[in-house]
C-alpha cells in the first residue's frame, strides 16, 4: 500500500516504493501515476499531480520563487522536493494512512522557508547554521503563539522538523537527508516551542489569522 493511502490501489495505478536508500531519491521515481497505469509525475517534476489519489489540486514547488531560475533557487526546490517526499513516501519515515491532502499543508510549509532561505543566501541543509535564519524562524513562531493560529499549520512546521530529524538518526537513510532546519542541540526546545504554539491556536478556533510560515521575520 502507498504510503499516504488509506486503500490499497491496483499495482499498476499506486505510485512508487523503495526498499533502499543509497544516496539522492531518483530522479524517476514514480510519484503518481494515471488509471490506465502510464506514468503521470515523477520526482524531477516541478508540479506533482496527485489528483488521482485523492489530492484537490496539484503540488507545485517552484512557484515560491519570483524570477530567473539560479543554482540556488534550483537547489531549494531539490531540497523541498525531497523533504516532502520524505514525509510521503520514505519507507522509514512517512505515516501510513494519512490523506494526500494533508500533505498540502506541508508543502506550503516547505515553499515559505525556501522562500526565507533564498533571501538570506543559504540552503536548507545549512539553515541551522544560519542566524538569520533561526531569528526568521522564531519570529514566526512566536507571532502564532502571539495571535493564534490553524492547528494544521503548526502540524505541519513540527511535522517537517521531526521528519528531519528522525530521517537524519534513522541508519539505513540518515546519509541520503542532511537536512536539520533547527540546530540539533536545539531541537527538544523547538519541540516544546511547538507545543506551546499549537496550544494558543487552540485557544479561539473561530480565529483564522495567517499562516505560521507566513510570518517569518524578514532577515536583517
Amino acid at each position: 500500500m502507498p504510503y499516504f493511502l488509506n486503500t490499497d490501489v491496483s499495482p499498476d495505478f499506486a505510485p512508487g516504493r523503495i526498499e533502499s536508500l543509497d544516496s539522492n531519491v531518483p530522479s524517476d521515481f514514480i510519484i503518481s501515476r494515471n488509471k490506465d497505469g502510464t506514468i503521470n509525475s515523477i520526482f524531477s517534476d516541478p508540479v506533482w499531480d496527485m489528483r488521482m489519489y485523492g489530492a484537490l489540486t496539484r503540488f507545485h514547488f517552484e512557484s515560491w520563487h519570483i524570477g530567473e531560475k539560479d543554482n540556488l533557487s534550483q537547489t531549494l526546490v531539490h531540497e523541498i522536493k525531497t523533504i516532502a517526499w520524505m514525509a510521503m513516501f520514505n519507507p522509514w519515515i512517512a505515516k501510513k494512512g494519512k490523506k494526500v491532502n494533508s500533505y498540502y499543508g506541508i508543502i506550503f510549509c516547505l515553499r515559505a522557508l525556501a522562500k526565507v532561505a533564498y533571501r538570506i543566501g543559504t540552503t536548507l541543509e545549512n539553515t541551522h547554521l544560519s542566524p538569520k535564519f533561526q531569528a526568521a524562524l522564531k519570529s514566526g513562531v512566536a507571532s502564532v503563539i502571539e495571535d493564534g493560529s490553524i492547528r494544521v499549520h503548526i502540524q505541519s512546521l513540527k511535522l517537517i522538523i521531526r521528519c528531519c530529524h528522525a530521517a537524519r538518526h534513522h541508519e539505513d537513510c540518515s546519509h541520503a537527508f542532511p537536512y536539520h532546519i533547527v540546530p540539533e542541540s536545539e531541537y527538544d526546545q523547538w519541540v516544546v516551542r511547538l507545543k506551546v504554539a499549537h496550544s494558543a491556536s487552540c485557544v479561539d478556533p473561530k480565529r483564522t489569522p495567517p499562516h505560521p510560515c507566513q510570518n517569518l521575520g524578514q532577515p536583517d
